[in-house]
């Protein structure tokens, strides 16, 4: 990972149970994890191999201090459909649906 944040900018990187042990000391190394969201998807049926997959994991941090830029009440449990029209139109295996996007974007 290349920290190419400015100071106190946030990131959030999506990710799943299998790669977040992984990911965890290598964010670390550049950036303050301030938390650790799950992102319910919904009953959509996605692959697994013994329980269907039904979230994601969002690492949140910051380079740097921070101060919040989002409501104080906002929790780190999001859920956020992904619906049959984002499967239909995605052109990416993981594309995200837009409702989630902006979520990030505006905090």
């Amino acid at each position: 990972m290349s920290a190419r944040l400015e100071g106190g900018g946030g990131i959030y990187v999506n990710t799943d149970w299998r790669t977040y042990p992984f990911l965890y000391p290598l964010f670390n190394q550049q950036f303050i994890q301030r938390n650790l969201i799950i992102w319910k998807k919904g009953s959509i049926l996605n692959a697994g191999n013994w329980y269907r997959y039904c979230y994601e994991l969002i690492i949140f941090g910051t380079n740097g201090d921070s101060k919040r830029t989002f409501y104080a009440g906002e929790r780190d449990f999001w859920d956020i459909p992904l619906n049959e029209a984002c499967i239909a139109k995605r052109s990416h295996q993981s594309q995200k649906p837009l409702e989630l996007i902006e979520k990030i974007v505006k905090n």
